[in-house]
């Protein structure tokens, strides 16, 4: 958009082509999960343990208790010799209370795998997406500002003309739109990155999945 001239259709079909050749777009999705697993046991600490762990507590409302109740009525089915605690054991200990939620729900992820629960695997995905993006955050943020600045020095290269009258401000913001362009995309991105892309943001799609991965026992 900025220099349509340097870069040619061939030469930019033969860029992205080497780039895809030598693993490019591997290495990338690989980055990112990597940043996002490696975030992973921090969200988790935060949010007081897995939100599958913790949707399956009686001391948690996010599932209402009949529900709830059904809920470990089926996984103990699913789980043949695990025994799901009373809300007076998992008061006593927590820790194995977890434990035993957290062997269930590991037996149920593995008998759902099948392609038939593809609205699962698309709230699983949607919340690894989310994930990497918070990993990725400081990355972001950092490569949109450089290149604010760098389209932000590559205006006021340009800005030969002296801008005195209106005639002169119209006549800028007509030879180098795509400037103003670049800058205002990138503005949203940066406030995408600040504000948007959070803590919150993951939890949201990490309880969405949860609450769709129980919803398959009935």
């Amino acid at each position: 958009m900025l220099l349509p001239g340097i870069i040619t259709r061939d030469l930019a079909e033969a860029i992205l082509s080497a780039f895809v050749f030598f693993g490019g777009l591997t290495v990338l999705v690989s980055l990112a999960r990597s940043r996002g697993k490696a975030l992973e046991p921090r969200l988790t600490s935060a949010w007081g343990g897995w939100r599958t762990t913790v949707l399956l507590r009686h001391s948690d409302d996010t599932i209402e208790k009949y529900t709830k109740a059904r809920y470990h009525q089926k996984l103990v089915a699913l789980c043949e010799g695990l025994v799901l605690p009373s809300a007076d054991v998992e008061a006593q200990d927590s820790k194995d209370a977890d434990e035993r939620y957290r062997s269930a729900t590991k037996r149920l992820i593995e008998f759902r795998r099948d392609a038939k629960y593809a609205m699962l695997h698309k709230e699983n995905g949607l919340y690894g997406f989310r994930r990497n993006l918070l990993g990725l955050k400081t990355l972001g943020i950092f490569i949109t500002g450089l290149v604010m600045v760098v389209t932000g020095l590559i205006w006021w290269h340009g800005a030969l003309l002296p801008m005195h009258t209106v005639d002169d401000v119209l006549k800028d913001a007509t030879t180098r739109w795509p400037i103003y362009v670049v800058e205002a995309l990138n503005l949203v991105y940066l406030v995408f990155w600040i504000a948007v892309v959070n803590p919150a943001f993951v939890r949201q799609a990490a309880d969405e999945y949860a609450i769709a991965l129980f919803r398959t026992l009935e």
